[in-house]
Order: C-alpha cells, then structure tokens, then sequence
C-alpha cells in the first residue's frame, strides 16, 4: 500500500541528489525507512515524519582532554551534536527522546560538567530551514 509513496519519495531525492549520487532501495518498502542517521516516516495521514537515527553499531566516542583539540573545540562540538539532532526530527518529542540518548552517553564517558550542561541546555525549537531542497517531503 504505501510503495507508491515511496517510490514518490525516492524519485524526488534522485532529482535533487542529481547525478552525484546514487540512491537505490533496499527491501521491500514499508511505512518506516532508515536512511543514513535518520528514520524516515510515512504517518496514516499521508504526512512525512523523521527522526534521528542511531545505528545499534555505531561507536560513538566523545572527544577527550589528550586528542590535542583546543577547550573551545572539546566544549564546543557536544552542544552542536545535539542541534545536529535538533534538525533531524520533526517534533520535540523525537529530539527530546534522542537528545536523552546522547546526554547519557556523554555521561557514560564522563564528559566534564561544563560542556554537559550546554549540551543539555539546547532546546527545540523547530526553525524552518533556509535551504529550499523542493517539496521532497511534502505530498
């Protein structure tokens, strides 16, 4: 039933992927696809919903104090992850839930308390983006 949609879906990535990249399926298509760092959504009502996406692999490791990075960078890339999150979901419910998961981590690998806090302080607040990427997620 939902194949239509995405195979709407795809075509219209293709067309703004262009020929750098190449986009195939893989499976069979259903009402959740994971692309990339982002779960993709196709809600009973037609409507497109994302969130961020962590692969059960993935070895997420922060920055340490020995990396030879400066303060500035070792307090500031946490904060910015978590915006990176931020402008993958759609809702505040989804960044919230994975914003949560990488504020444990961060707590797992003793980040200092400092950076934890900003990280901790981003919020959602839903800014549309500037970049105009066509209706690709509109029906």
């Amino acid at each position: 039933e939902c194949w239509w949609a995405w195979m709407f879906f795809l075509r219209a990535l293709r067309e703004v992927a262009g020929p750098t990249y190449v986009l195939e399926q893989e499976g069979k298509p259903s009402n959740i696809q994971n692309m990339l760092d982002v779960t993709i959504m196709l809600q009973s009502d037609n409507s497109w919903a994302w969130k961020p996406y962590f692969k059960k692999t993935a070895q997420k490791n922060a920055l340490v104090n020995p990396s030879g990075h400066p303060k500035s960078v070792l307090q500031s890339w946490p904060p910015a992850e978590i915006h990176r999150l931020r402008r993958r979901s759609s809702n505040q419910v989804y960044f919230e839930h994975a914003k949560q998961q990488m504020l444990q981590m961060y707590r797992q690998q003793n980040m200092d308390d400092y950076t934890l806090q900003k990280a901790e302080s981003v919020c959602y607040h839903h800014q549309p983006q500037n970049r105009d990427h066509g209706s690709i997620l509109k029906k």
